[in-house]
């Protein structure tokens, strides 16, 4: 029995010390960059962040101005890398006179959408105007690619983001999950011995302050072009995507078609993720938004369904995304549809020029 006894309170002592070796070692953990930023800073009435890790207080800050006046968010991926003149960030504020802050890069999926929103979520209110551009992609991915979570979340701001409150516990775990696998960029001082701890240390973690030297900022107005017209735009984009398509029954760009006709489409499709982890993540952020009083506007881009089928597989897991987003309150359009329109894309799965105004004129007509 005493040796019992003695043998808890060694157990007891050996989890003590462990919290108190932690706690020194959370001081060595990479602090918020300190970098020197500008007195000002100005935001453009139509802006384009690629990475929120690349400088987190000026993304915070971009964010917390465009949710909390009413301005237009659009979170995505990939797709919004395109810089041409359809791009948001450029035909936004001139076609419809508002302002536009579009975030995203190849791996924003919807879990760091969620904690990107997360870090601004003071800044939620139901005056802000949040669109989430989805991509069927991600539901065959097992949820976001870590190499991607650590791109856009650099790994300093996952220990803090464990302790809001406002993450659900799904997610919790998810970023307690990144943070076990990923700790050697964190500190090489853990050894295997703290793996089981780490969800409870991460709660220690020193909150990170805001970067110093912002003192004003400024808001461009977007500004109405006198010139513009919505058919114009809409017939001329979609005349040159006619044209470069030509004799090309995919509708696609002639460079793409000619790439793939020789492998005889369409493709049999990559099968989803069998955990659903995409779809978990997005009813989290579906979640997330409405107790924040924000009606959201999801939108799922599409799938060529001339290079790929079938895809009924898709059509049913999206149905389910979309009654649960609709009973959240949030709006959905889906250009994942049949029959398929072949103005829609330039490749297999990234919107044409056409479609980019198409959906910039639904979310102006929906202001």
């Amino acid at each position: 029995m005493l040796s019992a006894f003695r043998f808890l309170l060694a157990e007891l002592l050996l989890i003590a010390a462990a919290f108190v070796c932690a706690g020194l070692v959370f001081n060595y953990l990479p602090k918020v960059p300190r970098a020197v930023q500008p007195a000002e800073l100005h935001l453009p009435a139509g802006q384009f962040i690629l990475s929120p890790a690349a400088d987190p207080e000026a993304t915070r800050i971009a964010l917390e101005h465009n949710l909390s006046s009413g301005d237009l968010v659009v979170f995505g991926s990939s797709e919004l890398s395109n810089n041409g003149p359809q791009a948001l960030q450029n035909f936004y504020p001139m076609a419809c006179g508002r302002r536009v802050l579009a975030v995203g890069q190849a791996g924003f999926q919807s879990l760091p959408i969620l904690l990107t929103l997360a870090q601004a979520r003071k800044s939620l209110s139901p005056n802000s105007q949040v669109v989430i551009i989805l991509s069927p992609v991600w539901f065959v991915e097992r949820g976001t690619p870590s190499d991607a979570f650590l791109r856009i979340l650099p790994p300093y701001a996952l220990p803090t983001l464990l302790r809001q409150p406002d993450l659900p516990e799904t997610v919790r775990s998810t970023v307690a999950r990144e943070i076990r696998v990923h700790r050697e960029q964190f500190t090489g001082l853990y050894p295997d011995f703290f793996y089981p701890l780490w969800p409870a240390l991460a709660r220690l973690a020193p909150e990170q302050g805001p970067l110093p030297g912002i003192t004003k900022v400024t808001a461009e107005a977007a500004v109405l072009s006198k010139d513009f017209d919505w058919d114009t735009a809409l017939a001329q984009t979609k005349k040159a995507l006619t044209d470069q398509a030509e004799g090309n029954p995919l509708g696609t760009t002639a460079a793409y078609y000619n790439r793939i006709k020789k492998y005889n489409p369409p493709y049999k499709p990559s099968p989803l993720d069998p955990w659903q982890i995409e779809k978990k993540d997005v009813l989290a952020l579906s979640r997330f938004l409405h107790d924040h009083g924000v009606s959201a506007h999801f939108i799922m881009q599409p799938i060529h369904r001339r290079v790929y089928a079938p895809l009924d597989k898709h059509d049913r897991l999206f149905a389910e995304v979309e009654a649960q987003l609709r009973a959240d309150g949030h709006k959905w359009t889906s250009y994942f549809t049949e029959p398929f329109d072949l103005s829609l894309l330039t490749d297999a799965a990234h919107f044409s020029d056409h479609a980019w105004v198409r959906l910039q004129k639904e979310l102006c007509d929906g202001k």
